[in-house]
């Protein structure tokens, strides 16, 4: 060999002034230098050069003489040590071992390290194979021994299951104080795919080892902060996408070479993980507090009688929607909060009942949910019973039905969500004004037995009217308000009827002339008068346009 170059980038682009041949699927010396000399009918080419194994280049003359200060480093000549296919005494091709050099497998592992960070960071001096797909230590052992054409490394590595690399010392001698960490060997238990007896790959599961299902529930734990880090001693495995105990069961074995692993958990539908022994064995007074087997009940989606999976339903188990509703609450504090002993469901972007009552009934695998609630348009919780048999003297009262009647964006007979009106129910925007009224104090606070909406930030009638009419399932609503030009109010009568000798005071309709943000033929109220509305609804959509 003439000399051996780094690239810090392509070869191609590295190598912008030489004569690039994209790759020898087959390649050696003579390969190489027998395509250069084809190009060579001047005889101006004096190099031939094989970077990555399969690529050859020509070039007039070495780098440095070409392209002062390029891209391409001077080496030691042991760096270029790729052996060729069809010569195992030639450093050449990427995807080929040299013929006749074959390396033989060790009985029992070096070492175990783990990582703090990226397997390829942490092993920068060492020589990285980026994954193998049905690794096992045969694989990643020939990759190194492909890669040794002066016999300069000593061992090949496996980390999470399907990384290769290959080096010439262990890590301390190679990088003292570095980020591998030497653990026990029993750390290193990932199963290959092709040998149940080898730790390797990340994907597929060593041959003839698979788990048994258990008939029943060992115990459940509820964690008081994310399961990751509440189990943090356990082995984590991140998401199950279809997830079942088959699924993590076997996920376990796999992860189990030394037989140590005792259990295996589910957490949050999708979170499996593999433990030695229970949470109160391991980590005495953790975040793990024992709780009754029926708090774990989420259903699992390819076994409805399973406690499993987050995002779908358990087969074949569906509910059945009531006719009515059961019973309407008023919260003086956050739904959530005010329903600490229920279980709680963030948010439904798109709710209905449907989909409310579907993801209880995922939660109730013993049978013990018998209600499901929306609050607030968009927020579902399921519980045992109603508020005050729960919870006596708590934080919800008991107030008449009409007082839910915030429609549902999917079937605007149904009292739900926040964001979108319920299909289908228009307003019909009045030709005037019924009455202008001037407020003494807070808009809100003077008119507290109406429906308050804090603000439009593009506001008109259309956008008043039609929150109103989102809010009026059971057509109890007259009129809409605007005051202020951008806060919008619903009521069921005019205020001298509804609060008699309240802050608000008639006026005459010139006093509320704040034109809308939104419409400027239109009246918004005034800087401290509401402008009052008629309010009625069409099945009609608005003519746009």
């Amino acid at each position: 060999m003439e000399a051996c170059y780094m690239a810090y980038s392509d070869f191609y682009e590295a190598e912008y002034e030489s004569i690039a041949i994209k790759e020898m699927s087959h390649g050696s010396h003579l390969i190489c230098a027998t395509e250069c000399i084809r190009r060579d009918l001047y005889s101006k080419l004096k190099y031939f050069a094989i970077g990555n194994g399969n690529k050859c280049m020509c070039a007039e003359d070495l780098p440095e003489k070409r392209v002062p200060g390029g891209s391409l480093k001077l080496v030691a000549n042991t760096s270029c040590s790729l052996r060729c296919p069809g010569n195992h005494r030639e450093s050449c091709d990427k995807f080929k071992q040299g013929a006749k050099v074959y390396p033989v497998l060790p009985s029992s592992m070096e070492a175990c390290y783990m990582a703090y960070n990226d397997f390829y960071e942490a092993e920068y001096e060492s020589i990285a194979i980026k994954e193998m797909s049905h690794g096992s230590h045969l694989i990643c052992a020939t990759e190194c021994i492909r890669r040794d054409l002066y016999s300069k490394l000593k061992y090949f590595a496996i980390g999470n299951g399907n990384k290769c690399m290959c080096a010439e010392d262990l890590p301390e001698k190679r990088v003292p104080g570095g980020s591998l960490k030497l653990v026990a060997n029993t750390s290193c238990s990932l199963r290959c795919p092709g040998n149940h007896r080898e730790s390797c790959d990340k994907f597929k599961q060593g041959a003839k080892v698979y788990p048994v299902l258990p008939s029943s529930m060992e115990a459940c734990y509820m964690a008081y902060s994310d399961f990751y880090e509440a189990e943090y001693e356990s082995i984590a495995i991140k998401e199950m996408s279809h997830g079942s105990h088959l699924i993590c069961a076997t996920e376990c074995i796999r992860r189990d070479l030394y037989s140590k692993l005792k259990y295996f958990a589910i957490g949050n539908g999708n979170k499996c993980m593999c433990a030695e022994d229970l949470p109160e064995k391991r980590v005495p007074g953790g975040s793990l507090k024992l709780v009754a087997n029926t708090s774990c009940s989420l259903r699992c989606p390819g076994n409805h009688r399973e406690s499993c999976d987050k995002f779908k339903q358990g087969a074949k188990v569906y509910p059945v929607l009531p006719s009515s509703m059961e019973a309407c609450y008023m919260a003086y504090s956050d739904f959530y909060e005010a329903e600490y002993e229920s279980i709680a469901i963030k948010e439904m972007s798109h709710g209905s009942h449907l989909i409310c009552a579907t993801e209880c009934i995922r939660r109730d695998l013993y049978s013990k949910l018998k209600y499901f609630a929306i609050g607030n348009g968009n927020k579902c919780m399921c519980a045992e019973d109603l508020p005050e048999k729960r919870v006596p003297g708590g934080s919800l009262k008991l107030v008449a039905n009409t007082s839910c009647s915030l429609r549902c964006p999917g079937n605007h007979r149904e009292s739900c969500d926040k964001f979108k009106q319920g299909a289908k129910v228009y307003p019909v925007l009045p030709s005037s004004m019924e009455a202008c009224y001037m407020a003494y104090s807070d808009f809100y606070e003077a008119e507290y037995e109406s429906i308050a909406i804090k603000e439009m930030s593009h506001g008109s009638h259309l956008i008043c009217a039609t929150e109103c009419i989102r809010r009026d399932l059971y057509s109890k609503l007259k009129y809409f308000a605007i005051g202020n030009g951008n806060k919008c109010m619903c009521a069921e009568d005019l205020p001298e009827k509804r609060v008699p000798g309240g802050s608000l005071k008639l006026v005459a309709n010139t006093s509320c002339s704040l034109r809308c943000p939104g419409n400027h033929r239109e009246s918004c109220g005034g800087l401290y008068n509401l402008a009052y509305f008629r309010l009625s609804s069409t099945l009609t959509p608005p003519k746009t346009g």
